[in-house]
């Protein structure tokens, strides 16, 4: 089998987070704008020192959102108009976020499970002494009670279907 197979990050949540930043960061812009009309709302009378009288703290609140959010924006843009790699395949292994650059010689078998409702595809190494795996993914692992996977965040077809080219490899 020739050539290099790739999977790209999907942009419809991209696009969600995107308008929920947006919304988020117009809301803190108001918050800067007028902290005066927020310094005597309470939202719950009942407790003692709910209330913030002070517009300040309201203004600080509203800068603190409008930075945040407004570099989740820039960072939701620069993902639209570039999407990162999640899985790379080619003849001589495939690469993940989580495990980098797997050899098909280090791989020992294959199949597809269901894990937290997303279909995942899982891999056995053969050196699993040399094989090196991140700390992250090592915690992620400990939770998962399933050995090395490839999380792809696509449908049971799409995931089918990058496991049976994968097959074909190993």
């Amino acid at each position: 089998m020739e050539g290099t197979y790739k999977v790209y990050q999907r942009r419809i949540p991209i696009v969600l987070y995107l308008i929920g930043s947006i919304v988020i960061l117009t809301v803190a812009a108001f918050y800067m704008h007028s902290p005066d009309s927020f310094s005597n709302v309470c939202i719950m009378q009942e407790i003692r020192g709910c209330c913030f009288d002070n517009p300040i703290f309201y203004y600080v609140l509203g800068k603190g959102l409008v930075t945040y959010f407004g570099l989740c924006i820039a960072v939701f843009i620069l993902l639209l108009i570039r999407p990162y790699c999640l899985f790379y395949m080619n003849d001589g292994g495939f690469w993940t976020q989580d495990y980098g650059f797997v050899k098909w010689d280090n791989v020992a078998g294959l199949n597809i499970k269901n894990l937290a409702c997303q279909t995942v595809i899982c891999f056995d190494v053969k050196d699993k002494e040399n094989f090196k795996v991140p700390l992250v993914t090592k915690l992620i692992r400990i939770f998962s009670k399933v050995g090395y996977y490839v999380e792809l965040s696509r449908s049971y077809s799409e995931v089918n279907e990058v496991y049976k080219k994968m097959q074909a490899y190993v």
